[in-house]
Formats: C-alpha cells, sequence, structure tokens
C-alpha cells in the first residue's frame, strides 16, 4: 500500500483507496490483535499520504466470506477508525457491500 500511495503522487491521484483488515471467524483473541493492527497500519499509511499530499480512503468490507470477519463492515467500525485518525480520513462506500448485509444504503450512509 506504500508503494500504491508513492504511485498515487506520482501520477498526480489525489486519493487511494484501501480495505481494513480481517480475521479468522471465531478466534476473538484473533479479532482484537486485527484491530488494532488495522488502526495502526491505516495510521501509518494516513501520514504517508498526507506527507505526499494524498488522501487515504477506507472502503466499507462485506460479510460475505463465511471464513473471515472484515473489519470496517458496519458503520460504527469506519467511524472508530475516523475517530481515531481524524477527520482527513475519507470514506469509499460500496454499496454491493452494503446489500450482502441487507443494510439500507441510505441508512448506512448517513451514519457515517
Amino acid at each position: 500500500m506504500e508503494d500504491a500511495i508513492r504511485f498515487a503522487h506520482a501520477i498526480g491521484a489525489k486519493l487511494v483507496n484501501v480495505h481494513p483488515g480481517d480475521a479468522p471467524r471465531g478466534e476473538d483473541e484473533m479479532w482484537s490483535i486485527c484491530v488494532r493492527r488495522t488502526e495502526k497500519a491505516i495510521r501509518k499509511l494516513s501520514e504517508l499520504a498526507r506527507s505526499l499530499g494524498v488522501r487515504l480512503s477506507v472502503e466499507n468490507r462485506n460479510g460475505c466470506d463465511p471464513h473471515l470477519r472484515k473489519f470496517g463492515v458496519v458503520p460504527h467500525e469506519l467511524l472508530s477508525l475516523k475517530e481515531s485518525l481524524g477527520k482527513e480520513l475519507c470514506f469509499t462506500l460500496d454499496w454491493g457491500h452494503v446489500l450482502t448485509l441487507k443494510d439500507d444504503p441510505l441508512d448506512f450512509a448517513q451514519k457515517l
């Protein structure tokens, strides 16, 4: 992702999209580690992006994979990243991912 941010800067792109992490389902200890590492990684990427004049955008995940619990599936998970990292963090909303959860896309967006 660091290379992608540097490439975005080199070609004049202003925004880079990233996906939060995931962990095997049913492993609560791994989930806590996933959340901490996701926040740490996105903070590091955000600092690099800011230094190069590129904004970072975090995309919401889907909940379809029966083997993975993905971070950033629901609004409160994404908002926890924004709270931790600051207002410069953007969101990319994948409506298909929202629909896999049988959520209302407008409600999802309003929560963000």
